[in-house]
Parts: C-alpha cells; structure tokens; sequence
C-alpha cells in the first residue's frame, strides 16, 4: 500500500522488482517539501541555533518520510542484515544503505562486486550473522554474472575478514 505525502504517493519498497519507482516517487515527495538533499548529498549541520533547529527538523522529517516506505518485513530484514540501524539519524546513510543493498544485478559492474567482496571486513557489520550474509549473497551475485567465487575462495575471504575483529 502506498503511503501518502500530500498528493505525492510513494509505494513501499517491496525489492528490485520496484526499486526505481520507489527512488522516484521518494525523490519527488522529498524535493516537494525542499528535502531531497538530505538523502542525495551530506548537509552539514548549521552553527547558527535558529538554522541548526530548522536542519534537525527537516532532517527529521526527510528521515520519516524515507523510513515508513520501508516497511516491508523482507526489505527490514534485508538492510538490517547489512548493517542498518533503525535508530539511523542520517537520512543519507539509509538511502545510500538501500541503492547499496537493492539493487538490480545486472546493473552492477562484476570487477566492482568482486572488489566489495573481497574487502568486505567483520568491523564493518553488527554482527557475525549480518557479515556472513553479506558474503554469501555477492557470492550469488558473482555467480549469476559468471564469475564464480570456489568455496575455498569464500572462506579465504571471510577469515581474512575476521582476523582483525577475533585475532
């Protein structure tokens, strides 16, 4: 179900299957209220109190609009798995979090996968369960795109991963 921002209606993300609409249909209803910049580049905080409070608002505001269109219990599951934090107070980092996570494959350049593959690092996840996840879907991923990674290859990469996290 769509939700409504004043006449702008922006569906849930449900997956790849309707990423781009969503991004649109988010984007639109962001740069109606004059917001969009608060997920499409870093705004840094004012020092000046009057515009700091206006900053937190509008951050605030952005950041609610972004999160009721993720709703979806498998799109939770999917970002909190890579690493996401419902408490996030940057609206940035969770849409930077979802093009990062979402996205179609095919799209996505196999030499830059594989780079995120083998630099991926425990430190970077909340948990063991999240980084390994991570790991195991580029390496679907890389498979899909005939590039695929043997399982010595995958454990290569996960132990150097965690060597730093448990010395």
């Amino acid at each position: 179900m769509p939700v409504d921002f004043h006449d702008i209606s922006v569906p849930l993300l449900t997956g790849e299957d309707n990423l781009e609409i969503w991004k649109s249909s988010l984007l639109d209803a962001l740069e109606a209220r004059g917001l969009d910049d608060y997920v499409l580049q870093v705004v840094p905080e004012p020092t000046d109190a009057v515009l700091a409070k206006t900053w937190h608002q509008e951050r605030a505001m952005a950041r609610h609009i972004l999160r009721t269109t993720l709703m979806e219990p498998k799109i939770i599951s999917l970002l909190k798995n890579n690493g996401w934090q419902m408490t996030e107070k940057d609206p940035k980092v969770t849409f930077d979090l979802v093009e990062k996570t979402i996205h179609t494959t095919g799209r996505i350049n196999a030499a830059q996968m594989f780079l995120e593959f083998v630099q991926l690092r425990r430190s970077q996840f909340d948990s063991m369960h999240s980084y390994i996840t991570r790991l195991t879907t580029l390496k679907a991923r890389l498979t899909g795109l005939n590039c695929a990674i043997p399982e010595v290859g995958l454990m290569s990469v996960l132990l150097a991963g965690v060597k730093d996290s448990y010395p």
